[in-house]
Formats: C-alpha cells, structure tokens, sequence
C-alpha cells in the first residue's frame, strides 16, 4: 500500500560533510587533522576566537553559493527509486530561512536548495516532485505543513522537530545519523540503506 513520506532536506538527503572542511580550509583554519565531517567542524570551530561568526559564515557560503559542491547522501537516490516504483508519495518539508545571517550576497536559500536539487537529477528522475518540495521560515510551520500534508512518516536529522509542538500524533518518527539512545517512539537509522531496509 503506497505511504506517504516526508523527507527533511539539510543533513537528511543532503551531505555536507566535505564542503564544509573544504571551505575552513579556504578560509585559513589550521583544521586538526582526522576531524570528522561537519558537527566535529562546527563543535571545533565554535572553541575558537570568534568561532560562533566564523561557523555562520561557512553556513552561508554553503546553504546559499556553494551549495552545488554538496552531494546527496549514499544510498538517496536508490532509496527513493525504491520509493518511486512502489508508489509512494514523496515530499521534501525543511525549515530554511530566505537568507543567512552572515551573507553579504543576498543568496536567497531556499532557491538555492531548489537549484541543487534539480542540478541532483531527482526532479529529472521523477524520484522527486518539484510541487512536492516545501520550505519553512520556521519549524512550527515545518511540523504544520508535515500534518497538512498527512505524512504518515517523516524522516529528519534533528530530533527537535519530532519533539516540537504541533508534530502530528501517529506518524512514524525516523531520526537519522548517529544517536545512541533515541527518545521513546523514535526509530534511528544511521544510514540511508538502514533507511531504506527498515522502510521496506
């Protein structure tokens, strides 16, 4: 029986992990070596002098222009065709503000979300509808379009959304990337192919 699933876009369906390394390493910070992917940058980062500024301006560089340089993660694109050829619906619901706050180019960000997304192929593909892509000011408004949409599973990174007021009761709550004890009702999954055999 098809299902309806939303899908959170940043850090969900889409890796930043080398983008942001590489773009400390243009902005001159003598990064330790074996760091790890974006939350170790972003915890390093903000024990520097004037960390907090220097994070913010790598997130502006990469949710706004240099977005095309991230990549989907692993085991999307299969996934979704999975999805796809079962017949399920499939929406994309993020909360993104219009601009970053230490943006001096005015990128507007959820065009620019839009922009990799179709450059992804996943529009293209069918695996995505672009009328099916909704992006949020701010997350009660993300957990209000989730309920309107009737998605009966959501899929995030960010355990705040499944505990923000208003998340519809009775949707299945799959939390992705790394937690080792996850709240009750929450499913983690550390990995789109875990995604795709706990969803099957």
């Amino acid at each position: 029986m098809a299902r309806r699933i939303g899908i959170d876009f940043d850090n969900t369906l889409v890796c930043y992990d080398r983008l942001f390394l590489q773009l400390a390493q243009e902005e001159g910070h003598a990064l330790p070596t074996n760091l790890g992917g974006k939350t170790a940058l972003r915890d390093w980062l903000r024990l520097q002098p004037a960390g907090e500024i220097a994070w913010q301006r790598l997130q502006a560089q990469a949710y706004g222009p240099r977005i095309t340089e991230a990549s989907l993660f692993e085991g999307v694109e299969e996934i979704l065709s999975v999805w796809h050829q079962r017949g399920d619906q499939l929406f994309v619901v993020s909360h993104k503000s219009l601009y970053a706050a230490q943006d001096q180019e005015g990128v507007n960000l959820q065009q620019a979300a839009r922009n990799f997304l179709e450059q992804s192929g996943l529009f293209e593909r069918q695996l995505l509808n672009v009328e099916q892509v909704y992006f949020e000011q701010s997350r009660q408004a993300k957990v209000a379009r989730i309920a309107e949409l009737g998605c009966e599973i959501f899929i995030d990174d960010l355990v705040e959304t499944f505990a923000e007021q208003g998340f519809p009761q009775g949707v299945r709550q799959i939390l992705f990337g790394e937690c080792l004890s996850p709240p009750d009702g929450i499913e983690c999954c550390r990995s789109w192919q875990e995604i795709g055999r706990v969803l099957e």
